[in-house]
Order: C-alpha cells, then structure tokens, then sequence
C-alpha cells in the first residue's frame, strides 16, 4: 500500500485529532507508524490487506463494527487480548497500539 491510499483512507479511518493516553497525555495517532506496527505485529493473523489470514480472525474491510468503536474500546481489545489473540499491553507503547489502530481503519471499506 502506498502512501496515496493510505491518505485517501484516512478520511475513512475517521482519525481524532486527540487520542488520550491511559496516562492521560493527548496524542495524534499516525497511520505511517501505525502500519509499521500493524505489519510486525498484527499482519501475521490478520493479514497484510486486513482480510485475515487465520481462521476466526475478522475481515476488516467488511466487518466493520470492530474498527468503529470507541478508541478506547479498540485499544482495549488490542491491549489486553481477546479469544485466540494475545494481550499486547507489555509488548507495544500506548502509542504503538493507538497508531496501529490509525492504520487498521484504513482497512475499512477497501475491496
């Protein structure tokens, strides 16, 4: 993916301009670290396009309720875990995660 699409999608992606820490400091997640992030830790099951590779796991460009929750509520998920996929709070930045967010709304709506 280039970065064309990336900022075409970003519009899509319905980024904040804010994100609020768990330490409380605001942040602006960006999308080209979040891809960085997605690609070392999310793309080995969720696949490259957000299609999923593993059985079980979401497509993100069709189901979109995962992605258009609250930051928080993905964060969350993604922090601590849930079914098959393992927590990564510990293992990423606050910052990692909410960037890696960015980038996984950008999945949303591409065919």
């Amino acid at each position: 993916m280039n970065r064309k699409v990336i900022r075409r999608n970003c519009g899509i992606a319905l980024l904040t301009a804010g994100i609020a820490l768990a330490s409380g400091a605001a942040v602006a997640a960006d999308v080209f670290e979040g891809r960085k992030v997605y690609e070392r830790n999310c793309a080995v099951c969720h696949g490259p396009d957000g299609r999923g590779e593993m059985p079980g796991m979401p497509d993100f460009t069709r189901n979109n309720r995962v992605l258009m929750q609250p930051d928080a509520a993905v964060f969350n998920t993604v922090s601590n875990g849930k079914g098959g996929m393992p927590a990564f709070r510990g293992l990423l930045e606050e910052r990692e995660i909410l960037d890696a967010v960015a980038f996984m709304r950008t999945f949303i709506g591409r065919r």
